[in-house]
């Protein structure tokens, strides 16, 4: 495992090259001053967590082993770093977006959206009501270790659900980078559009 995330590492060659340039000017005691600071930085950097900029490729590797046999998806939504290894390793569609016209349009026929969701326990989704009693998720919820499959459409209506029961809680978990909820900007959009 790396001492340091390539963004650290970044951070420390500049660091150190700032550090060389003040130590070089000499004479001035403002020059000692930002390289000690600048050293102090750079010690500091060392402390980092390297995970921060990373992603858990072994809960990746797991949740992808969960997969149900035979289980052909048309699309799969989940947040980016999961979704690039999920085309690496799967070979699958996937898409760091909510599914738009156009990622519906392209569906190969008689397939279906599924979502990678994480920050829900199996129970919570499973125990999840509309305001009318019914149940949200008809669809098996399917546990990838500390992800969960879903239908896209299951978690269309249980995000509006929450909406409508204005529960910020579960908001805050279902609108986040991790759960993707906004659909690709119109200049991604076009880019594919240009490239036809």
């Amino acid at each position: 495992m790396p001492w340091a995330s390539f963004a650290d590492l970044q951070f420390r060659i500049l660091l150190s090259i700032l550090w060389i340039s003040e130590v070089l000017l000499r004479g001035s005691r403002k020059a000692y001053f930002a390289g000690i600071l600048i050293c102090f930085i750079w010690f500091l950097g060392i402390k980092s967590d390297p995970n921060k900029f990373g992603h858990d490729y072994r809960a990746f590797r797991r949740a992808v082993a969960s997969f149900p046999e035979k289980f052909e998806p048309g699309l799969l939504i989940a947040h980016h770093g999961f979704c690039e290894f999920i085309k690496f390793y799967k070979e699958y569609d996937c898409l760091s977006w909510k599914p738009d016209d156009k990622a519906k349009k392209e569906l190969p026929k008689d397939s279906e959206i599924f979502r990678i969701v994480k920050g829900f326990s199996y129970r919570e989704l499973d125990l999840a009501f509309d305001l009318k009693g019914k149940k949200i998720f008809k669809a098996p919820i399917i546990s990838l270790d500390n992800y969960l499959l879903v239908k896209e459409s299951d978690w269309d209506y249980f995000h509006s659900t929450k909406e409508e029961e204005r529960d910020e809680e579960s908001l805050s978990r279902i609108e986040s980078w991790i759960n993707p909820f906004r659909e690709r900007p119109n200049f991604i959009l076009k880019k594919y559009e240009g490239s036809k």
